[in-house]
């Protein structure tokens, strides 16, 4: 079956994820990356954020009251843009030219989902967060609520994540699956599965 779409994954793939974590163990140094990891996880706060359950906004705020911190400076910086990567946009946007692009990413709903939207306009069909499928990634329900949306069968479908075990979620419902590491790794790969810009 052919190949008709292409979905990624947003951030490690067209953007850097954020150094907020890195940034908060400079400021405060009794705070280590496994007590960032527990604050996020926190009465199943990262959850909720992702299944579109919660705000940004609070998401941040509860977050940091996880931590300990009230810091009007650590707020702000949870709204600063990513570094993007604009070899790998180009390179989608050359493969908009042939495939239906679209991505799949695990957030909620806020300013960052806008601006990963804003960021993928002209390229993706559209940009479908956790919070629209109810599901993160690698649950079978938020491939099940790409698939719907793009109207297509799994095999039909190439997914691009960072994650291992976001690709074999997806590659559990037929979907074919890429380990993204660099943009020449992706671009080897997808020419196997017959996939060139």
């Amino acid at each position: 079956m052919a190949i008709k779409a292409i979905v990624f994954d947003v951030g490690q793939i067209f953007q850097k994820k954020k150094i907020i974590y890195q940034k908060i163990c400079e400021k405060y140094p009794h705070i280590s990356l496994e007590d960032i990891a527990k604050a996020k996880c926190k009465y199943g706060l990262k959850s909720k954020f992702r299944t579109g359950k919660m705000s940004q906004e609070e998401y941040a705020r509860r977050f940091f009251d996880n931590l300990g911190l009230k810091d009007a400076e650590l707020l702000a910086l949870t709204k600063k843009s990513s570094e993007k990567y604009p070899k790998v946009i180009e390179f989608a946007r050359q493969l908009s030219k042939k495939y239906r692009i679209a991505a799949l990413t695990n957030i909620g709903y806020g300013p960052r989902l806008e601006a990963r939207k804003i960021m993928l306009k002209e390229i993706a069909e559209f940009v479908m967060a956790s919070a629209d499928a109810g599901a993160s990634k690698p649950s079978k329900k938020a491939y099940q609520a790409l698939l719907d949306k793009l109207k297509l069968k799994p095999a039909e479908v190439i997914f691009i994540d960072d994650k291992k075990r976001n690709i074999d979620g997806a590659k559990k419902l037929g979907i074919k699956g890429i380990v993204f590491k660099n943009l020449a790794q992706l671009k080897r790969d997808l020419e196997k599965l017959g996939v060139v810009a």
